[in-house]
């Protein structure tokens, strides 16, 4: 987000990119999710990050403490 989105949006656009308050007090249906693709549209890149991911700086995950 920090890297790919928002520069390219500046502050103006990138204050309305997840408006769920907003969205919540109208009574609008909201639905999120996780693990979402972001970066790279190659879904075997997408599946190795799945598989190998990490927590930010490199570090193991409560779930998988010796590694991904």
């Amino acid at each position: 987000m920090d890297e790919l989105t928002l520069p390219f949006l500046g502050p103006k656009r990138a204050a309305l990119q997840h408006p769920f308050g907003n969205l919540l007090r109208t009574e609008a249906p909201l639905a999120t999710g996780s693990d979402r693709q972001a970066g790279n549209p190659d879904p075997i890149a997408g599946i190795h990050i799945a598989v190998n991911r990490v927590l930010p700086g490199g570090t193991a995950s409560r779930s998988r403490p010796d590694g991904p």
